[in-house]
């Protein structure tokens, strides 16, 4: 299977980006245990809110924007 240039440089961009979105979560306050992209094509955060409480968080990596949060008490 080969993947067109313009998804090569889509996936080489998501990935490095993915490391500098994953330090704004730690200085926003969130702990991370894991920090991931998922099959479909967004972040993945497992770990804890500035509370102290667990979140599964999913972002959009285009634009940042939270797409589905869950906090477990």
């Amino acid at each position: 299977l080969h993947l067109s240039i313009r998804r090569q440089r889509q996936m080489c961009i998501r990935d490095r980006d993915k490391d500098a979105f994953e330090q704004k979560l730690v200085d926003d306050g969130y702990k991370v245990k894991v920090f991931k992209i998922t099959d479909g094509d967004c972040y993945e955060l497992y770990g804890w809110n500035e509370e102290g409480k667990k979140v599964e968080i999913y972002y959009d990596p285009v634009t940042g924007e939270t797409l589905k949060t869950e906090i477990k008490d």
